[in-house]
């Protein structure tokens, strides 16, 4: 399963792009949000075929503008430059495998990490002023506080992902499109909802997400 210190970015929109994940090891890999799987908060979602309803808070940004493919590589400036809009966000953590016992890493991407879905919260207004590496973060299920803190994101700067995927579709050619949404990253660890659970997550300036399992 997905750990505190997992950094898992991916990307949504009008196709499938990209998500990140660094291991214990170092290791980086991508796989997809299919654009079905994309929830304006406040979501009700059904439970009917989840297995894992795993749950984790994440800080997201939305592209105004596309980063093409260039001759060298995308920086921090043009690639903040390029985002519209940031979010609070719910991950949905599910499997299409029955179980996850003993899965190899390729049969994980295959299973785009686990993604079962993802729920933005509205647009942060002022969301450039804010200090996104030491926001305060909560989550919460059924109302109960399952996870708080400050500065939670696991690599520190939750725009850092962004560059990379940027960085990382450009040397193939590829590119972040206009109105994908990139999420960057789990900020509260992995906590397991249920059928029925009210899921909340807020950071300080930067809003909320909403979830019900119907």
């Amino acid at each position: 399963m997905p750990s505190k210190g997992a950094c898992r970015m991916r990307s949504a929109g009008r196709s499938p792009v990209g998500r990140r994940e660094i291991g214990p090891d170092g290791e980086t890999s991508s796989a997809p949000i299919y654009a079905p799987l994309l929830h304006a908060s406040p979501a009700r979602l059904s439970a009917a075929g989840l297995s894992l309803f795993g749950i984790e808070g994440e800080i997201a940004f939305r592209l105004g503008r596309a980063l093409p493919p260039r001759g060298h590589p995308h920086d921090r400036t043009s690639v903040r430059d390029a985002i519209a809009s940031a979010h609070a966000a719910i991950e949905i953590l599910d499997s299409r495998y029955v179980s996850l016992q003993g899965r190899s890493r390729f049969e994980m991407l295959a299973d785009a990490f686990n993604n079962g879905g993802f729920v933005p919260g509205p647009e942060a207004a002022g969301w450039r002023d804010l200090d996104l590496a030491s926001l305060d973060v909560s989550l919460s299920i059924d109302g109960a506080i399952v996870f708080s803190g400050s500065g939670t994101h696991p690599v520190g700067d939750p725009l850092a992902p962004v560059v990379w995927l940027a960085n990382f579709l450009n040397a193939r050619g590829e590119a972040l499109a206009a109105g994908d949404y990139v999420t960057t990253g789990t900020c509260t660890g992995f906590a397991r909802a249920h059928e029925g659970a009210h899921v909340l997550v807020r950071f300080a300036g930067l809003g909320e997400a909403e979830l019900r399992f119907v």
